[in-house]
């Protein structure tokens, strides 16, 4: 936003993470100092939490918490009184999620005269029918034009049978060429073994790996880095390989020139293309899909989703995609369920208005409420044990930068963990934390893989 003529003090970052990144940025990106860093990322903080500015770039969930009664959510709510909003990327497949945003930009659209705008490069049909029955005719789609689908058209697709893990050898050659490469696992796991194996064959340096079980400091450092290496509109100079998960598909502005992927559903794979020849530089770039979804995979996606996705594609496959056409595309996919998916999806909005929304009074807090929101957020943080020496050398004197050496996991890998004893909680006066007794290096984040043994 700075770059469309916004000053400095007019856009602001909120989100759970903004402060740690917002350190990590000043540090690696503008090379402040320790001290520096702390006193302008605070001050950027506060100022978000002053709503002074006018602008804000932020995750739906600063907003939809304060429907849940937690501290400060009658100003949050006064300030989004007749707002613009900007939605983008509404994803499809969290029915859940996706039936609470509903039902909270309903109630600031009808009852505090917000306007909205809901965009995404997937938006199935029925989904919009959804949005109109929940607004009533307030409702105007917007669509590109035949002709700037056309100036998009910049992928060839390939549908291949077997594992994605088959095609090390191909990668190999095509960045010892001078192209880079995306390869998108659909586990941490499974990222962490093609990493692995691409490292053996491929000169370090030209080998990277992203996911989320990074700390917050190393994470935006390789953002940093992919955007030095492989960011719209930079010269590629080399060759390297990024192999990640699904935390590639947003907010990243790279530009690969091949994608590699497991099966996912269609917005996922979607969103993965568009990491693909970003700046249409010419040509059409590969984006090749697998079908075998490795192990795990249906922990992430669900099943049926996947392979509708796949549906779809297989037909498609040796041809470029027309872009205009991958809206029919993400409505075959929903097609076969979508009665039975809006009626749940309008199931969630309706139980989110009467039992929070509705709730929800100013100098009240409704007792559950609050926990409801916190268990929309499926994980926790842990302080790997390999860094905790440092960590709690931080923790007094610089908490900012102590909270960037956490790592978020899932609630169900937590639970197993501390089955195994492999988490720990630990404290320094009366300040608590949990540790984690895991491998944990800046170059593959945190490993959950482990044996009884320790051998």
């Amino acid at each position: 936003l700075s770059r469309c003529g916004f000053q400095k003090d007019q856009v602001v970052l909120q989100h759970s993470s903004a402060l740690a990144v917002l350190y990590a940025r000043l540090l690696t990106e503008k090379g402040y100092g320790q001290r520096d860093a702390t006193r302008e990322a605070m001050a950027a903080r506060n100022l978000g939490r002053l709503m002074a500015a006018p602008v804000r770039v932020l995750s739906p969930y600063q907003i939809l918490k304060a429907f849940f009664g937690v501290k400060g959510h009658e100003a949050t709510l006064t300030d989004c009184a007749r707002g613009l909003f900007v939605l983008d990327e509404l994803h499809a497949y969290d029915v859940e999620r996706l039936g609470l945003i509903i039902a909270a930009f309903r109630y600031l659209s009808v009852s505090l005269g917000a306007r909205v705008l809901a965009m995404s490069a997937t938006f199935p049909r029925v989904l919009s029918e959804v949005w109109t029955e929940t607004l009533g005719g307030a409702i105007q789609f917007v669509s590109a034009s035949v002709e700037t689908f056309k100036a998009f058209e910049r992928h060839r697709l390939l549908v291949r049978p077997g594992d994605l893990a088959d095609s090390v050898s191909e990668i190999v050659a095509r960045v010892s060429s001078g192209e880079a490469v995306l390869v998108v696992g659909t586990t941490v796991a499974r990222a962490q073994a093609i990493y692995d194996e691409l490292k053996e064959r491929l000169p370090p340096a030209d080998v990277f790996l992203i996911h989320s079980r990074f700390t917050s400091e190393d994470r935006s450092a390789k953002e940093s880095f992919l955007a030095e290496r492989t960011g719209t509109g930079v010269e590629r100079y080399q060759g390297l390989v990024c192999v990640g998960t699904q935390v590639v598909e947003v907010s990243l502005d790279v530009d690969f020139d091949a994608l590699y992927s497991d099966p996912a559903p269609i917005e996922a794979l979607l969103q993965r293309f568009g990491r693909v020849n970003r700046g249409r530089r010419g040509g059409l770039r590969d984006v090749i899909v697998y079908s075998a979804s490795p192990k795990g995979a249906d922990f992430v996606y669900r099943p049926q989703l996947v392979a509708a996705a796949l549906a779809v594609l297989r037909p498609r496959s040796e041809q470029a995609i027309d872009e205009a056409m991958a809206q029919s595309w993400v409505d075959a996919v929903y097609e076969p369920i979508a009665e039975a998916w809006k009626t749940q999806l309008l199931i969630s909005v309706d139980r989110y208005t009467y039992d929070v929304i509705q709730s929800n009074r100013p100098l009240t807090t409704i007792d559950g409420l609050e926990e409801q929101f916190d268990a929309l957020f499926d994980g926790s943080e842990v302080v790997p044990e390999a860094l905790e020496e440092r960590y709690r050398a931080l923790i007094d004197t610089d908490f900012i930068a102590s909270s960037s050496l956490k790592v978020p996991i899932m609630r169900q890998q937590a639970g197993w963990l501390w089955a195994a004893n492999r988490l720990e909680r630990r404290s320094l006066g009366k300040a608590f934390y949990v540790v984690a007794k895991l491998p944990y290096s800046t170059e593959r984040g945190l490993d959950l893989k482990f044996r009884d043994d320790d051998a």
